[in-house]
């Protein structure tokens, strides 16, 4: 058996000047219609709204109405942070970790910090993994635990999956499985694919759980659904491995061939090492099966 574990203030006042309010152009740029939002934002932005300023500086950083300009994006974060906007302040720390090269892990902490100082729930998790990854000081999973603790208090999905991880695996502090599967199980309600694909592990193993492999497919395919790639091969696997219902060896090579999809250039070796063995079991006509049932998803 070889399975892959993965490890707003918002302000509704209409802007003296020109009709719609911030609320409008938040509305306008998470449905696509950047011009109209940046219409909107733009000169609430110059007019000194910290919530304009954020939207403006994440269109910059996104390249969306605008052309893409990271240092642009930057200005106007600033300038809304400087207000207390506490978006504004995490979306600084994502730029200084993810987007300026080389990467300024300093400033990114600093501005997550803030962030953690007005209880932002994504701000604990990026923390957490910036001691993970030793990004800005040595690795440091024990301080990891304490930052992802807070963020799945404050429900943040992503921070409960890596606390959970930490549990199952034991770093930074004891194993505690059934702690792993709680957190797991919280971010799986809540949709996160990664969470649900590892809950789901558990379930096919009987780590800290009873073994239930109906629960086990359950999951893989809501994991699946929702576009975690590990959880398609985890699936593929347990379905050539598992007898029941959901027997059918060019089912299983199909969910190989979306996990490929999904991940696109430069797959996981692990991959190809279960793909390739599914596949050498396959008949040509079940090898053509999974390719019009893959197609057809």
């Amino acid at each position: 058996m070889n399975r892959l574990f993965l490890a707003v203030s918002i302000s509704f006042l209409t802007t003296a000047g020109f009709a719609g309010s911030i609320e409008d152009a938040r509305q306008a740029y998470q449905s696509g219609q950047y011009a109209a939002a940046l219409k909107i934002a733009v000169p609430a932005a110059k007019g000194g709204d910290p919530v304009a300023q954020n939207l403006v500086g994440a269109a910059y950083n996104d390249g969306h109405g605008v052309e893409q300009n990271i240092a642009t994006s930057i200005t106007w974060f600033k300038k809304s942070a400087d207000q207390g906007y506490v978006k504004a302040m995490y979306n600084l720390g994502l730029a200084y970790r993810n987007d300026v090269s080389p990467p300024n892990y300093i400033n990114a902490i600093t501005y997550f910090e803030l962030a953690m100082r007005d209880e932002y729930p994504s701000a604990f998790t990026q923390r957490g993994e910036m001691y993970m990854s030793g990004q800005g000081s040595d690795v440091l999973p024990d301080r990891a635990r304490i930052v992802l603790n807070r963020a799945a208090a404050l429900d943040d999905a992503d921070g409960m999956a890596m606390l959970g991880d930490l549990y199952r695996t034991g770093e930074g502090g004891d194993i505690n499985l059934d702690m792993a599967r709680r957190l797991y199980s919280r971010a799986a309600a809540l949709g996160h694919a990664t969470a649900m694909g590892n809950l789901a592990l558990m379930y096919e193993m009987g780590l800290g759980v009873l073994e239930d492999t109906t629960i086990a497919y359950t999951l893989y395919v809501e994991a699946v659904e929702l576009g975690d790639a590990n959880s398609s091969v985890n699936l593929a696997s347990f379905m050539m491995e598992f007898d029941g219902y959901w027997t059918d060896p060019s089912t299983a090579y199909a969910y190989c061939l979306w996990a490929y999809k999904l991940v696109g250039d430069n797959p996981p070796e692990r991959f190809d090492q279960v793909c390739r063995g599914i596949k050498s079991q396959l008949t040509d006509g079940e090898i053509r099966q999974a390719n019009t049932r893959f197609e057809s998803w």
